[in-house]
């Protein structure tokens, strides 16, 4: 047995061709609908034709014959050429047949590595086939069904795509929706899918051949083709079910929904949508500027021994699964979680939860001991009253003796039956500012609100190291109802809580679940300018943006969500243009959000001989991080906080300032020639200045031993610092 390529092995009387068409192709098909025109094969097989289009596929009729020389099988199949400088194209088997005293002789499968071999050579990776879908008949005498198994056996899977065969002549209008589009799966990549662009290449040689490789306008404005051409611009790449066993049903191989919708923006807000509209069953792009997912959620491997840290967003505030959806869902994959400070009840002197301790303030030193009232001079009880720490559950804050500057101040509880007065006082005065100007109905500043109760320097210190910096707002611009909505939006609980193993383990969950959904997640795709183009009810745009490659691209979509910043939206020149323009209101509100950037300092140091005092908050705190809110204007960071894990002979230390502060620190040091030895500086003026300076000891091994080089991480809205000393 032998097989004979006709492309290879021309004939001027074409006698094996017309044999192997009359007396094996026909009997296998006898509707005319599946017959090719044999004349068009003679032409197809003509390699010295001078009309030869670049475009035109190569044709291949391989004939098998037997010992005896008689015609016992053989396929037909077609080389696509890509239109794109040293890409191979696609290959396309169009028949494969053998002689009924022939079959289970292994001739088809023969065939089929014989095709894939050469296919290999020529490094092609995308091997097509057509097949009709379960329950049609195609007109032969193998029904569907056992056509199904046939292909399986020989390595092929249906492409989860919504193939429609286009015309088989140029003057035809029929098209068929009956058929599926398999591929063969040992081409392909390990990942077994295949490059949307490939498919297109073939669905274009596919019309070329029909229409003219040089009428693309003619079919290019047929509705099947904008379908299919539509449906291939929002994959990189389609996915061949090969783990689907035959007979392939249509709900199982084809996609449900030919809407199209856009997710601009990988953070978690875009993972999060994008989830909920693939569930709703439609076809989900997302597009992510930078080279990763995660937005805010950034982690940084290898610094701290005991495993990734959080760049950006590192808490998670409330435990309520009722309410808090990142909370439900941590619950469900029962990830490890450290439970924190509480931040909720600041200002609560009730002592309910369980902060009423006995002891001295170790942190006290020098000066009067607390302020009250709103002016925020001392008081003969406050300077005799204790604020004791340990076993303390809130946080703390740092507050100033006197604001000359003089007086080194203090560590307070925030919390429980031995928070000072003036924290207290503050809490009253801040929840009656809002109050009044809420129910007046005067929209103003945070600031605005809380100078009409006469609060002091100190007061608003208190409030934006707590709230504010929190809540990342500048109390400046930042308006009394936009503050509501935040505290609305923090209401999940009374704690926070930390993954043990950093925010990763929920970043990679959700991109796991989104690829298992089938949801397009391309990186390194910015877009640029999003064009409306259909009514608000209709929808309807198109999405510019530059790919992975740097080709600036179009993609035409039903709907677009935006899940971007503030800050990639503001004008009058904003990252990312919409057309026509938002309206006035709108774009004057995405205008005044101003959430600014943030600024993380890491220092991870050796406990025991690193600051007493630091390593008794941490050891007596009944939670893994102590918070220390620097209300203290004239410190460059808003909050600190010690980070040490059972087990681990390390510290971490975080400074943290964000909003317009933020900003103000980063554009000082970027004028600097050395901004990063200044952040750093500032960060030890910040610590040093709450806990006092460290031992002898340790300070020899800090400065004059050799440093690790800074680190910085850029990210869209925030600049993280990493500082690393031995």
């Amino acid at each position: 047995m032998y097989l004979l390529d006709l492309y290879y092995n021309p004939q001027s009387d074409h006698s094996i061709l017309r044999h192997f068409y009359e007396y094996l192709i026909k009997p296998a098909f006898p509707s005319p609908d599946e017959l090719d025109d044999i004349e068009d094969w003679i032409l197809g097989l003509d390699r010295t034709r001078d009309d030869i289009h670049p475009l035109e596929p190569e044709l291949h009729v391989v004939v098998v014959f037997n010992d005896e020389n008689i015609q016992i099988g053989g396929s037909v199949w077609e080389l696509y050429p890509s239109p794109r400088p040293n890409h191979p194209g696609c290959a396309l088997l169009s028949y494969i047949v053998s002689t009924p005293q022939s079959r289970g002789k292994g001739i088809a499968k023969l065939l089929v590595q014989q095709m894939v071999k050469e296919l290999q050579t020529k490094k092609v990776t995308t091997l097509l086939a057509e097949m009709h879908k379960a329950g049609v008949s195609d007109g032969t005498a193998m029904d569907s069904t056992e056509r199904h198994y046939a292909f399986e056996k020989l390595g092929f899977a249906p492409l989860y795509f919504p193939y429609v065969q286009p015309p088989l002549s140029s003057e035809g209008k029929e098209i068929s929706t009956d058929l599926l589009l398999l591929a063969h799966s040992d081409l392909l990549s390990e990942s077994s899918r295949a490059e949307s662009i490939v498919i297109q290449e073939y669905i274009d040689g596919f019309c070329g051949s029909v229409f003219g490789f040089d009428s693309y306008h003619i079919y290019s404005e047929r509705s099947w083709y904008k379908t299919m051409s539509r449906y291939l611009s929002t994959k990189k790449y389609i996915s061949c079910l090969y783990r689907t066993k035959a007979p392939w049903q249509v709900e199982n191989v084809l996609p449900n929904s030919s809407q199209i919708v856009v997710v601009v923006g990988g953070g978690l807000s875009g993972l999060a949508c994008a989830y909920a509209l693939r569930q709703a069953g439609v076809i989900v792009v997302l597009m992510e500027a930078n080279a990763i997912l995660g937005g805010r959620v950034k982690q940084l491997e290898g610094f701290a021994s005991w495993g990734p840290i959080d760049l950006g967003a590192e808490f998670i505030h409330g435990e309520n699964e009722t309410t808090s959806p990142i909370a439900e869902l941590i619950g469900e994959q029962k990830w490890a979680m450290d439970s924190l400070f509480d931040l909720t009840d600041w200002g609560d002197n009730s002592g309910s939860n369980g902060d009423s301790c006995g002891g001295s303030c170790g942190g006290s030193s020098g000066g009067s001991s607390g302020s009250s009232g709103d002016n925020g001079n001392s008081s003969e009880k406050e300077k005799k009253k204790t604020h004791s720490l340990e076993n303390c559950r809130g946080a703390l804050a740092w507050l100033p003796n006197k604001e000359d500057g003089h007086s080194k101040g203090r560590l307070v509880p925030l919390s429980g039956s031995g928070i000072p007065f003036v924290v207290q006082n503050t809490k009253e005065m801040y929840d009656k500012a809002l109050h009044k100007a809420l129910l007046e109905g005067n929209e103003m500043t945070v600031k605005e609100c809380l100078m009409q109760s006469n609060v002091s320097s100190l007061n608003i210190a208190i409030i934006d190291s707590i709230v504010a910096q929190t809540e990342a707002m500048d109390m400046n611009v930042s308006g009394i109802n936009c503050l509501v909505q935040e505290d609305d939006a923090w209401a999940f609980g009374s704690d926070n809580f930390r993954l043990k193993q950093s925010y990763s383990v929920l970043l990679q969950h959700q991109i796991q679940v989104l690829l298992g959904l089938g949801v397009e997640l391309w990186t390194n795709t910015p877009v640029h300018q999003i064009q409306l183009t259909g009514s608000e009810s209709d929808g309807g745009g198109i999405v510019s943006y530059r790919s992975n490659g740097g080709d600036n691209q179009t993609m035409a979509v039903d709907r677009v969500v935006v899940t971007v910043p503030p800050s990639v939206l503001k004008g009058p020149t904003p990252l990312l243009n919409i057309l026509p323009s938002l309206p006035l209101e709108q774009q004057n509100a995405i205008d005044e959000r101003n959430f600014g950037r943030a600024i993380k300092v890491f220092v991870l140091c050796r406990k025991g001989d690193f600051w007493n005092r630091a390593t008794t908050y941490a050891a007596t705190s009944t939670s893994a991080v102590r918070l220390i809110c620097c209300c203290d204007s004239s410190m460059p960071f808003s909050q600190l906080w010690c980070d040490e894990r059972i087990g681990y002979d390390e510290m971490l230390i975080c400074g943290f300032v964000t909003a317009t502060r933020a900003d103000n620190l980063a554009k000082y040091c970027c004028k600097q020639s050395n901004g990063e030895i200044e952040i750093e500086n500032m960060w030890w003026h910040s610590w040093m200045k709450c806990l006092g300076q460290p031992t002898h000891q340790h300070l020899v091994q800090m400065f004059e031993s050799k440093r690790h080089r800074t680190i910085g991480v850029p990210i869209p809205t925030s600049m993280v610092v990493i500082l690393h000393h031995n």
